[in-house]
């Protein structure tokens, strides 16, 4: 169990819990976790009630023990009975800590890890008009991070984003007959990169249609791809044309 501080109550949720419900009791103390100058939590207890030992997130330090005197030499016994409000001060080791972030230095958090251990890969990163791409160790996206590689020392991770370019078909209205291919930022889109008709319209079995791509639903400027492609700085919406390929 674990606390989320309310005022001078104690919400009591389990950490695997999906479904739960609150036990709210007035408190009689207050347990401090304090890191140096930081304090990291203010728990409210009953009296009678024991501390719990938390573990909490700080970057690059690992908490190996909890005390009861800031120059830390009196350890705390968490079977002790709490009667009164109590400071408990965290003692840390050094960590190897791996940081994710983006080329704009975006905060995606950070993980502790133990020297020559792996890091897990977090939950995928949003941005509004973007699609994640994957975790690189360069902001250029060249190299793909291996999640399964020893960590030696502390390493920046890098979170590469591409500007969703949708391609839809004028006269197709559900939403999944659409297709949005992500592009870089100042990256080129080529003709050959577009979705084809079948995985835009989910009938693949017409042979004898192609697509004429157009910047807006007015049909009057067609996207000119040439050589190189179309060079993409921002999210766009590419509509086409059901063209007779007879």
């Amino acid at each position: 169990a674990g606390y989320l501080e309310l005022g001078k109550y104690n919400y009591l949720i389990p950490r695997d819990a999906e479904d739960f419900s609150l036990k709210v009791c007035a408190a009689d103390f207050a347990v401090t976790y304090q890191y140096k100058e930081e304090k990291l939590l203010d728990a409210y207890l009953k009296k009678g009630d024991k501390a719990y030992d938390k573990n909490f997130a700080i970057r690059g330090e690992k908490i190996v023990g909890w005390f009861t005197d800031e120059a830390l030499q009196n350890p705390f016994d968490f079977n002790t009975v709490i009667n009164e409000s109590i400071t408990l001060y965290a003692k840390t080791e050094k960590s190897l800590v791996v940081s994710f972030t983006d080329a704009e230095g975006t905060d995606y958090g950070f993980e502790n890890v133990e020297a020559n251990g792996t890091v897990s890969r977090p939950s995928d990163p949003k941005k509004d008009g973007m699609t994640f791409v994957d975790w690189y160790s360069d902001t250029e996206g060249k190299n793909v991070f291996d999640f399964t590689a020893p960590i030696t020392q502390d390493t920046t991770v890098y979170a590469l984003f591409g500007y969703n370019v949708t391609f839809r078909v004028l006269g197709f209205d559900d939403a999944a007959q659409a297709a949005v291919v992500p592009v870089v930022g100042g990256g080129y889109l080529k003709e050959e990169n577009i979705p084809t008709f079948g995985k835009i319209t989910g009938y693949p079995d017409f042979t004898t249609i192609k697509l004429g791509w157009y910047t807006d639903a007015t049909m009057k400027t067609p996207v000119e791809f040439g050589g190189d492609g179309v060079q993409i700085n921002k999210p766009v919406t590419y509509v086409a044309a059901v063209l007779d390929n007879d």
